[in-house]
């Protein structure tokens, strides 16, 4: 930088004039030096302090510069998140780190009949399977899943934590309706409780039928009966082997869900 410069030649003069003091010792020459070197530190001085203003003022401005678009851009970045939140199909609420709700978009308060902006999560208790999920995500600080219900509605819930470099900076929270999709689901169920049971009890009558028949009246009368009844007998079983891989497809299906 400059101003060393300027400090090395304030330095070389003092030496200089140090050295006259004491070689020639003229008291007029002297002060008249030491005037002059007081002026140069002054000057020097001033210089010094005036490139540190400067570089002060570059590095504020700079520094504001960074700040100014970085918060544009956060922003910017929020009101993307608003607009996606709102087109969304699903709740999002989230949770700050002094367990303050900041933000809830409106298919929240929609599923909850509330709206829970701008309140402390603890107000949620008049919610309890809400509450008890946000506030264990919250404390853990970690991703969780459940399933809840409310009202006869069912809901899918998910959070993620958010920090700040490696601070804590608080919780994101989705929620899903999942409600038609449980019902399906017990429709499914109904359906083939219903169907196995229509069906079985035919095949059964037709099990009964065809083993009184091949093991008493129809060998008596005919040997060429026992043709076709074997041919039902196979029939029934096929019948029979066909509702069991239906609940054993269906129980392998509930398992994956």
């Amino acid at each position: 930088m400059n101003f060393r410069k300027d400090y090395s030649s304030v330095i070389a003069l003092y030496v200089l004039v140090l050295i006259y003091v004491i070689l020639v010792n003229d008291k007029i020459v002297t002060s008249i030096l030491i005037i002059g070197l007081f002026a140069a530190t002054i000057v020097v001085y001033n210089n010094v302090r005036k490139v540190i203003s400067d570089e002060k003022d570059a590095s504020v401005n700079t520094l504001l510069t960074r700040l100014d678009k970085s918060k544009k851009e956060s922003e910017e970045t929020y009101k993307r998140f608003l607009s996606l939140s709102k087109t969304l199909g699903s709740g999002v609420f989230m949770v700050d780190d002094n367990g303050w709700i900041t933000f809830s978009n409106k298919d929240v308060e929609n599923f909850f009949d509330k709206d829970i902006n701008n309140m402390d999560y603890g107000d949620l208790l008049d919610i309890p399977p809400l509450h008890k999920f946000v506030n264990e995500a919250y404390l853990l600080e970690d991703h969780m899943r459940r399933q809840i219900s409310v009202d006869d509605k069912s809901y899918d819930l998910i959070s993620t934590p958010l920090y700040e470099g490696d601070m804590f900076a608080g919780s994101l929270f989705l929620v899903h309706d999942i409600t038609q999709l449980k019902n399906a689901e017990k429709f499914q169920k109904r359906f083939t409780a219903d169907v196995s049971h229509e069906l079985r009890t035919p095949l059964s009558a037709i099990k009964g039928f065809s083993e009184i028949a091949v093991g008493t009246f129809f060998h008596s009368i005919h040997s060429t009966l026992n043709t076709p009844v074997g041919r039902e007998d196979d029939d029934r079983h096929i019948g029979t082997d066909l509702m069991d891989r239906l609940h054993e497809g269906y129980a392998i299906h509930v398992g994956k869900l």
